[in-house]
Protein backbone atom coordinates (compact mmCIF):
# COMPACT_ATOMS: atom_id res chain seq x y z
CA UNK A 1 0.00 0.00 0.00
CA UNK A 2 1.18 3.66 -0.94
CA UNK A 3 -0.70 5.75 1.90
CA UNK A 4 -1.43 9.51 1.49
CA UNK A 5 0.29 10.33 4.99
CA UNK A 6 3.14 9.73 6.35
CA UNK A 7 3.16 6.71 8.73
CA UNK A 8 4.75 6.21 12.31
CA UNK A 9 7.20 3.64 13.47
CA UNK A 10 7.92 3.07 17.72
CA UNK A 11 11.53 4.07 16.84
CA UNK A 12 10.36 7.70 16.57
CA UNK A 13 9.76 7.76 19.51
CA UNK A 14 13.31 7.25 20.84
CA UNK A 15 15.37 9.34 17.78
CA UNK A 16 17.33 12.14 19.02
CA UNK A 17 15.91 15.40 19.89
CA UNK A 18 17.03 18.27 18.48
CA UNK A 19 18.24 21.33 19.72
CA UNK A 20 15.64 24.71 19.76
CA UNK A 21 17.62 26.29 17.30
CA UNK A 22 17.44 23.31 14.77
CA UNK A 23 13.96 22.86 14.84
CA UNK A 24 11.72 25.01 12.18
CA UNK A 25 9.65 28.37 12.62
CA UNK A 26 7.46 27.90 15.18
CA UNK A 27 8.25 25.09 16.96
CA UNK A 28 10.69 26.93 19.15
CA UNK A 29 8.82 29.95 19.35
CA UNK A 30 7.61 31.50 23.08
CA UNK A 31 4.41 33.59 21.62
CA UNK A 32 3.33 29.74 20.47
CA UNK A 33 0.25 28.01 21.64
CA UNK A 34 -0.56 24.40 20.92
CA UNK A 35 -3.86 22.67 20.03
CA UNK A 36 -5.24 19.33 19.52
CA UNK A 37 -7.06 20.62 16.35
CA UNK A 38 -5.10 23.35 14.51
CA UNK A 39 -9.32 25.01 13.83
CA UNK A 40 -8.95 25.84 17.60
CA UNK A 41 -6.01 28.29 17.00
CA UNK A 42 -9.21 30.48 15.25
CA UNK A 43 -11.55 30.56 17.86
CA UNK A 44 -9.17 31.68 20.25
CA UNK A 45 -7.55 33.83 17.78
CA UNK A 46 -10.88 36.11 18.44
CA UNK A 47 -9.42 37.00 21.54
CA UNK A 48 -5.71 37.83 20.46
CA UNK A 49 -6.80 40.17 17.46
CA UNK A 50 -9.25 41.27 20.03
CA UNK A 51 -12.50 40.65 18.11
CA UNK A 52 -16.13 41.31 19.05
CA UNK A 53 -19.46 39.47 17.98
CA UNK A 54 -20.52 41.32 14.06
CA UNK A 55 -17.03 41.98 12.91
CA UNK A 56 -16.29 40.54 9.34
CA UNK A 57 -13.27 38.49 8.48
CA UNK A 58 -12.73 37.97 4.89
CA UNK A 59 -11.84 34.40 3.85
CA UNK A 60 -11.13 32.94 0.42
CA UNK A 61 -13.75 30.76 -0.88
CA UNK A 62 -11.56 27.86 -1.50
CA UNK A 63 -11.88 27.17 2.36
CA UNK A 64 -12.44 23.54 4.54
CA UNK A 65 -14.63 25.52 6.20
CA UNK A 66 -13.57 24.45 9.54
CA UNK A 67 -12.20 28.00 9.96
CA UNK A 68 -15.48 29.20 9.28
CA UNK A 69 -17.37 27.39 11.50
CA UNK A 70 -14.11 28.03 14.31
CA UNK A 71 -15.24 31.80 13.71
CA UNK A 72 -19.13 31.98 13.34
CA UNK A 73 -18.99 30.24 16.82
CA UNK A 74 -17.58 33.25 18.15
CA UNK A 75 -20.04 35.36 16.62
CA UNK A 76 -17.36 36.82 13.75
CA UNK A 77 -19.07 36.72 10.09
CA UNK A 78 -17.45 35.54 7.50
CA UNK A 79 -17.26 37.17 3.88
CA UNK A 80 -15.67 35.10 1.06
CA UNK A 81 -13.86 36.86 -1.10
CA UNK A 82 -13.14 35.14 -5.14
CA UNK A 83 -9.31 33.41 -6.63
CA UNK A 84 -7.63 33.98 -9.57
CA UNK A 85 -6.81 31.03 -11.69
CA UNK A 86 -3.62 30.67 -9.88
CA UNK A 87 -5.29 30.72 -6.04
CA UNK A 88 -3.85 33.96 -5.36
CA UNK A 89 -6.48 36.75 -4.13
CA UNK A 90 -8.68 38.29 -6.70
CA UNK A 91 -7.85 41.99 -5.04
CA UNK A 92 -11.02 43.93 -6.76
CA UNK A 93 -13.52 41.24 -5.44
CA UNK A 94 -12.04 41.65 -2.23
CA UNK A 95 -12.20 45.78 -2.10
CA UNK A 96 -15.98 45.51 -3.45
CA UNK A 97 -16.42 43.29 0.06
CA UNK A 98 -15.40 45.66 2.73
CA UNK A 99 -17.06 46.90 4.64
CA UNK A 100 -17.14 49.01 8.05
CA UNK A 101 -17.21 45.58 10.53
CA UNK A 102 -14.26 44.15 7.60
CA UNK A 103 -11.73 43.59 10.48
CA UNK A 104 -9.20 40.74 9.19
CA UNK A 105 -8.31 39.64 5.85
CA UNK A 106 -7.41 35.57 5.55
CA UNK A 107 -5.29 34.70 3.62
CA UNK A 108 -4.79 30.61 3.00
CA UNK A 109 -1.14 28.68 1.86
CA UNK A 110 -2.26 26.17 -0.38
CA UNK A 111 -0.21 23.28 -0.48
CA UNK A 112 2.80 24.60 1.00
CA UNK A 113 2.84 27.19 -2.07
CA UNK A 114 3.24 30.74 -1.00
CA UNK A 115 0.26 33.67 -1.58
CA UNK A 116 1.74 36.76 -2.57
CA UNK A 117 2.72 38.14 0.78
CA UNK A 118 4.27 41.40 0.02
CA UNK A 119 0.81 42.53 -1.68
CA UNK A 120 -1.30 41.15 1.71
CA UNK A 121 0.65 43.04 3.88
CA UNK A 122 0.00 46.32 1.38
CA UNK A 123 -3.58 45.77 0.99
CA UNK A 124 -4.18 45.07 5.03
CA UNK A 125 -1.82 48.11 5.85
CA UNK A 126 -3.66 50.89 3.30
CA UNK A 127 -7.24 49.00 4.73
CA UNK A 128 -6.23 48.72 8.34
CA UNK A 129 -6.97 45.26 8.43
CA UNK A 130 -5.38 42.77 10.37
CA UNK A 131 -3.44 40.08 8.42
CA UNK A 132 -4.53 36.44 9.02
CA UNK A 133 -2.13 33.45 7.72
CA UNK A 134 -3.20 30.66 7.81
CA UNK A 135 -0.38 28.01 6.39
CA UNK A 136 -2.06 24.54 7.65
CA UNK A 137 -1.09 23.23 4.34
CA UNK A 138 2.54 24.69 4.26
CA UNK A 139 4.50 23.81 7.81
CA UNK A 140 7.81 24.05 6.84
CA UNK A 141 7.77 26.30 3.52
CA UNK A 142 9.39 29.78 2.77
CA UNK A 143 7.95 32.44 1.00
CA UNK A 144 10.15 33.97 -1.98
CA UNK A 145 12.35 36.22 0.44
CA UNK A 146 13.15 32.87 2.63
CA UNK A 147 10.92 33.59 5.49
CA UNK A 148 8.72 30.83 6.70
CA UNK A 149 5.13 31.27 5.57
CA UNK A 150 3.38 31.95 8.88
CA UNK A 151 5.96 34.43 9.84
CA UNK A 152 4.42 37.46 8.43
CA UNK A 153 0.34 37.77 9.63
CA UNK A 154 -0.64 39.31 12.65
CA UNK A 155 -1.13 35.30 13.51
CA UNK A 156 0.11 32.62 12.14
CA UNK A 157 -2.04 29.37 11.88
CA UNK A 158 0.39 26.01 11.60
CA UNK A 159 -1.26 22.23 11.49
CA UNK A 160 2.19 20.11 11.47
CA UNK A 161 0.05 16.53 11.50
CA UNK A 162 -0.22 17.19 7.92
CA UNK A 163 3.46 17.01 6.98
CA UNK A 164 4.42 14.38 10.30
CA UNK A 165 3.06 11.48 11.54
CA UNK A 166 1.03 12.87 14.52
CA UNK A 167 -1.69 11.97 16.26
CA UNK A 168 -3.00 15.59 16.12
CA UNK A 169 -1.71 18.55 16.70
CA UNK A 170 -2.08 22.64 15.56
CA UNK A 171 -0.66 25.54 16.47
CA UNK A 172 -1.52 29.54 16.75
CA UNK A 173 2.13 31.70 16.84
CA UNK A 174 1.64 35.44 17.69
CA UNK A 175 3.82 36.97 15.63
CA UNK A 176 2.98 41.06 16.26
CA UNK A 177 4.66 41.74 19.68
CA UNK A 178 2.03 43.62 21.24
CA UNK A 179 -0.67 41.07 20.79
CA UNK A 180 -1.37 39.03 23.90
CA UNK A 181 -1.95 35.26 24.23
CA UNK A 182 -4.97 33.44 24.70
CA UNK A 183 -6.09 33.96 28.21
CA UNK A 184 -7.98 30.78 28.63
CA UNK A 185 -6.32 27.69 30.61
CA UNK A 186 -6.46 25.00 27.86
CA UNK A 187 -7.83 21.43 29.08
CA UNK A 188 -5.70 18.23 28.58
CA UNK A 189 -7.42 16.09 25.40
CA UNK A 190 -8.33 12.73 25.27
CA UNK A 191 -6.14 10.15 25.94
CA UNK A 192 -7.86 7.57 24.88
CA UNK A 193 -8.18 9.40 20.85
CA UNK A 194 -4.81 10.41 21.15
CA UNK A 195 -3.21 6.93 21.88
CA UNK A 196 -6.41 5.58 18.73
CA UNK A 197 -4.91 7.79 16.66
CA UNK A 198 -1.13 6.88 17.74
CA UNK A 199 -2.28 2.93 17.47
CA UNK A 200 -3.68 3.84 13.62
CA UNK A 201 -0.60 5.85 12.43
CA UNK A 202 1.39 2.58 13.36
CA UNK A 203 -0.71 0.43 12.19
CA UNK A 204 -0.91 2.08 8.80
CA UNK A 205 2.85 1.41 9.01
CA UNK A 206 2.45 -2.31 9.06
CA UNK A 207 -0.16 -2.28 6.34
CA UNK A 208 1.95 -0.23 3.98
CA UNK A 209 5.08 -3.59 3.82
CA UNK A 210 4.51 -6.78 2.29
CA UNK A 211 4.04 -10.09 3.89
CA UNK A 212 1.76 -11.63 7.11
CA UNK A 213 1.93 -9.13 8.97
CA UNK A 214 0.43 -6.30 6.76
CA UNK A 215 -2.23 -8.10 5.42
CA UNK A 216 -3.00 -9.44 9.40
CA UNK A 217 -2.84 -5.55 9.91
CA UNK A 218 -5.34 -4.54 6.98
CA UNK A 219 -8.07 -7.44 8.58
CA UNK A 220 -7.22 -5.66 11.89
CA UNK A 221 -8.12 -1.90 10.41
CA UNK A 222 -11.08 -3.48 8.71
CA UNK A 223 -12.90 -5.76 10.80
CA UNK A 224 -11.98 -5.99 13.95
CA UNK A 225 -10.56 -2.45 15.30
CA UNK A 226 -14.14 -0.73 14.60
CA UNK A 227 -15.72 -3.76 16.66
CA UNK A 228 -13.43 -2.98 19.42
CA UNK A 229 -14.01 0.77 19.20
CA UNK A 230 -18.46 0.43 19.46
CA UNK A 231 -17.55 -1.90 22.30
CA UNK A 232 -15.33 0.79 23.94
CA UNK A 233 -18.09 3.10 23.33
CA UNK A 234 -20.40 1.38 25.78
CA UNK A 235 -18.04 2.22 28.73
CA UNK A 236 -18.01 6.01 27.80
CA UNK A 237 -14.88 6.29 25.59
CA UNK A 238 -15.44 8.16 22.07
CA UNK A 239 -12.71 8.28 19.67
CA UNK A 240 -12.65 11.99 18.26
CA UNK A 241 -10.98 11.93 15.40
CA UNK A 242 -7.68 14.33 14.94
CA UNK A 243 -8.95 15.15 11.10
CA UNK A 244 -12.69 15.71 11.59
CA UNK A 245 -15.07 17.79 9.34
CA UNK A 246 -16.51 19.61 12.02
CA UNK A 247 -16.00 22.14 14.30
CA UNK A 248 -16.91 21.01 17.93
CA UNK A 249 -16.82 23.93 20.37
CA UNK A 250 -17.02 21.54 23.41
CA UNK A 251 -13.17 21.38 22.42
CA UNK A 252 -11.92 23.86 21.29
CA UNK A 253 -9.90 24.75 24.34
CA UNK A 254 -7.97 21.43 23.68
CA UNK A 255 -4.28 21.47 24.15
CA UNK A 256 -1.67 19.28 22.05
CA UNK A 257 -0.84 16.31 23.73
CA UNK A 258 2.59 15.36 25.78
CA UNK A 259 2.68 12.49 22.81
CA UNK A 260 2.44 15.04 20.28
CA UNK A 261 5.07 17.27 22.28
CA UNK A 262 7.80 14.45 22.50
CA UNK A 263 7.70 13.59 18.68
CA UNK A 264 8.14 17.30 17.12
CA UNK A 265 11.30 17.29 18.10
CA UNK A 266 12.50 13.89 16.82
CA UNK A 267 12.25 14.15 13.27
CA UNK A 268 14.63 15.45 10.10
CA UNK A 269 12.68 18.30 9.12
CA UNK A 270 15.90 19.10 6.31
CA UNK A 271 15.69 15.78 5.39
CA UNK A 272 12.14 15.48 5.47
CA UNK A 273 11.82 18.85 2.95
CA UNK A 274 14.29 17.56 0.67
CA UNK A 275 12.21 13.96 0.00
CA UNK A 276 9.19 15.85 -0.26
CA UNK A 277 10.86 18.13 -3.06
CA UNK A 278 12.24 15.20 -4.75
CA UNK A 279 9.09 13.40 -5.02
CA UNK A 280 6.96 16.05 -6.47
CA UNK A 281 9.23 17.09 -9.26
CA UNK A 282 9.74 13.58 -10.01
CA UNK A 283 6.04 13.02 -10.32
CA UNK A 284 5.78 16.35 -11.86
CA UNK A 285 8.21 15.32 -14.99
CA UNK A 286 6.58 11.74 -14.97
CA UNK A 287 2.93 13.44 -15.60
CA UNK A 288 4.09 17.04 -17.40
CA UNK A 289 3.59 15.12 -21.06
CA UNK A 290 -0.31 14.04 -19.66
CA UNK A 291 -1.09 17.95 -18.40
CA UNK A 292 -3.91 18.49 -21.31
CA UNK A 293 -7.56 18.67 -21.32
CA UNK A 294 -7.82 14.88 -19.66
CA UNK A 295 -5.18 16.00 -16.30
CA UNK A 296 -4.67 18.84 -15.23
CA UNK A 297 -1.37 19.63 -12.33
CA UNK A 298 -2.73 22.21 -10.06
CA UNK A 299 0.98 23.30 -9.34
CA UNK A 300 3.24 22.09 -12.00
CA UNK A 301 6.76 24.24 -10.97
CA UNK A 302 8.13 23.60 -7.63
CA UNK A 303 9.72 27.51 -6.15
CA UNK A 304 12.66 27.73 -3.83
CA UNK A 305 10.98 27.94 -0.12
CA UNK A 306 8.86 25.05 -0.63
CA UNK A 307 7.51 21.98 1.16
CA UNK A 308 4.81 20.93 -0.46
CA UNK A 309 1.64 19.22 1.46
CA UNK A 310 0.43 16.96 -1.20
CA UNK A 311 0.62 16.84 -5.55
CA UNK A 312 -3.03 17.84 -6.41
CA UNK A 313 -4.47 17.35 -9.82
CA UNK A 314 -7.96 17.92 -11.62
CA UNK A 315 -9.10 14.87 -14.00
CA UNK A 316 -12.54 14.93 -16.16
CA UNK A 317 -13.35 11.46 -14.88
CA UNK A 318 -13.08 11.34 -10.81
CA UNK A 319 -14.54 8.54 -9.79
CA UNK A 320 -12.53 5.96 -12.54
CA UNK A 321 -8.92 7.93 -11.50
CA UNK A 322 -9.93 7.17 -7.88
CA UNK A 323 -11.21 3.43 -8.56
CA UNK A 324 -7.94 3.16 -10.48
CA UNK A 325 -5.22 4.60 -7.98
CA UNK A 326 -7.50 2.34 -5.34
CA UNK A 327 -6.91 -0.88 -7.77
CA UNK A 328 -3.28 -0.36 -7.40
CA UNK A 329 -2.93 -0.26 -3.80
CA UNK A 330 -2.47 3.38 -3.41
CA UNK A 331 -4.25 5.90 -1.26
CA UNK A 332 -5.23 9.43 -2.89
CA UNK A 333 -7.35 12.75 -1.30
CA UNK A 334 -10.47 14.32 -2.64
CA UNK A 335 -9.78 17.83 -0.79
CA UNK A 336 -12.35 19.38 1.32
CA UNK A 337 -14.96 16.88 0.34
CA UNK A 338 -17.81 17.54 2.85
CA UNK A 339 -20.54 19.62 2.52
CA UNK A 340 -19.66 23.11 4.06
CA UNK A 341 -16.68 23.62 1.33
CA UNK A 342 -18.73 22.63 -1.31
CA UNK A 343 -21.70 25.04 -0.35
CA UNK A 344 -18.93 27.77 -0.35
CA UNK A 345 -16.86 26.92 -3.56
CA UNK A 346 -19.60 26.68 -6.12
CA UNK A 347 -20.45 30.43 -6.16
CA UNK A 348 -16.68 30.70 -7.95
CA UNK A 349 -16.04 29.42 -11.26
CA UNK A 350 -12.32 29.01 -10.49
CA UNK A 351 -12.81 27.15 -6.87
CA UNK A 352 -15.77 24.94 -8.07
CA UNK A 353 -13.84 22.97 -10.26
CA UNK A 354 -11.14 22.44 -7.67
CA UNK A 355 -13.69 20.69 -4.87
CA UNK A 356 -15.51 17.99 -8.00
CA UNK A 357 -12.17 17.59 -10.26
CA UNK A 358 -9.39 17.94 -7.82
CA UNK A 359 -7.68 14.37 -6.47
CA UNK A 360 -4.78 14.49 -4.06
CA UNK A 361 -1.85 12.26 -4.60
CA UNK A 362 0.52 11.22 -2.28
CA UNK A 363 4.54 13.01 -2.30
CA UNK A 364 5.58 12.75 1.49
CA UNK A 365 8.77 11.51 3.03
CA UNK A 366 8.21 7.95 3.17
CA UNK A 367 7.71 7.25 -0.35
CA UNK A 368 10.64 5.56 -2.80
CA UNK A 369 11.40 6.95 -6.54
CA UNK A 370 9.67 3.23 -7.09
CA UNK A 371 6.52 4.51 -5.54
CA UNK A 372 6.34 7.47 -7.30
CA UNK A 373 6.42 5.89 -10.74
CA UNK A 374 4.16 3.64 -9.47
CA UNK A 375 1.78 6.67 -8.70
CA UNK A 376 2.40 7.84 -12.08
CA UNK A 377 1.51 4.60 -13.99
CA UNK A 378 -1.24 4.44 -12.39
CA UNK A 379 -2.67 8.10 -13.50
CA UNK A 380 -1.99 7.45 -16.76
CA UNK A 381 -4.23 4.25 -16.95
CA UNK A 382 -6.74 6.18 -15.58
CA UNK A 383 -6.73 9.52 -17.54
CA UNK A 384 -5.11 7.82 -20.86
Amino acid sequence: MIPLLPTLRPARFIAPKATPGELPFPLASPRTRWYYFARNGVWESVDVLGLSAGDEVLIPGYTSGLEVEAFEARGIIPVFYNLTASLTPDWQDIKNKLSRQTKVFYLIHYFGFPQPLPQAVEFCTQYRLLLFEDNALGFLSKDTTGKPLGSTGEVGLFCPRKTLPLPHGGMLVVNRPDLPLPPTPQQQPSRYSTLGETSSLMIRDIMKREGFAASAARIFKKNALPRLKRSLRTFGLAHTESGGAKFEPDKALWGMSGLSRHLLPRFDYNQIIARRRKNFCLLASCLRNLNHNRLRILYPDLPDGVCPLEFMIMVENLDYTVKTLADNDIECGLHWWWERPQDIGKQFPNIRPLLTQGILLPIHQDLHPEDIQKIAQAVREAVQ
